[in-house]
């Protein structure tokens, strides 16, 4: 398999930078304290992110990535994302 069109590898750059973007915002807005029945709740998130078609092409596999991700954002502190990558594996 030859090397996919600069178009693709351009759109495929932009979204990753869309979904690292998405999970930095989702990680600001959970780190504000909540107020619920006059008391102050704060939320902690991991975020894993595994992109379609480099950590793989069908649903279990994506979603397996995603887990190992979230479990290493989770080995790095509360209110981290990770972004799968093979060579961490």
């Amino acid at each position: 398999m030859g090397n996919p069109p600069l178009a693709a590898r351009i759109l495929e750059h932009i979204m990753d930078g869309v979904l690292i973007t998405d999970a930095h915002k989702n990680l600001e807005v959970l780190a504000r304290a909540f107020v619920i029945g006059g008391h102050e709740l704060f939320v902690t998130a991991s975020i894993g992110i595994a992109l379609y078609p480099a950590a793989g092409i069908d649903t279990e596999t994506l979603i397996h990535h995603a887990d190992t991700a979230m479990y290493r954002a989770k080995q790095a502190g509360k209110n981290k994302y990770r972004l799968y990558s093979l060579a961490a594996t």
